[in-house]
């Protein structure tokens, strides 16, 4: 005999149990929602970081350099200080060595790495991120004028090789 009760509980069980996933699957899908938020907080913290660090931060750190405001000296003071203090690791003509990346890569353009995180690499190092070459050490003994030449050097060759219009 049919029985009403005893039809909707059975349906009421299958719907429920159907509808609802298993505990390993809600744990699974919990797991992976939770990793997906905390990537997406780490990379905002990180970006939040980087955006104080080059723009909050700047004592002691060299400013950002324009290739017109520096005198005759300081430009003609960069290639020999490139040559000192970089020429080693990233070649003596930009391109790079099997120590560190090339300085006419489109990654290094003024755009896309400002020259305050130029300054920012050599004084503080700079942590693997766009190559396979390992962590960049802090730059010893280098002045900020140094620097600052380094940078409007680099500048002045990728604006004469076209990456900067």
């Amino acid at each position: 005999m049919f029985d009403a009760r005893r039809a909707t509980s059975r349906t009421c069980y299958f719907e429920t149990t159907l509808r609802q996933p298993r505990p390993d699957h809600v744990s699974r899908v919990h797991s992976h929602v939770v990793s997906v938020a905390m990537r997406r907080v780490q990379k905002t913290l990180i970006a939040a970081v980087a955006v104080f660090a080059v723009a909050g931060c700047s004592s002691g750190l060299a400013t950002t350099t324009s290739v017109s405001k520096l005198s005759a000296d300081a430009l003609t003071a960069g290639p020999d200080a490139y040559q000192q203090f970089c020429a080693e690791c990233h070649g003596e003509d930009l391109r790079g060595t099997d120590e560190g990346p090339s300085f006419l890569s489109r990654v290094y353009e003024p755009n896309h790495h400002a020259d305050a995180a130029f300054q920012i690499a050599v004084q503080r190092g700079s942590p693997q991120h766009h190559w396979n070459f390992g962590d960049m050490p802090p730059v010893e003994g280098i002045s900020v004028e140094q620097i600052e030449a380094i940078v409007a050097y680099v500048r002045r060759v990728q604006s004469e090789l076209g990456f900067i219009d």
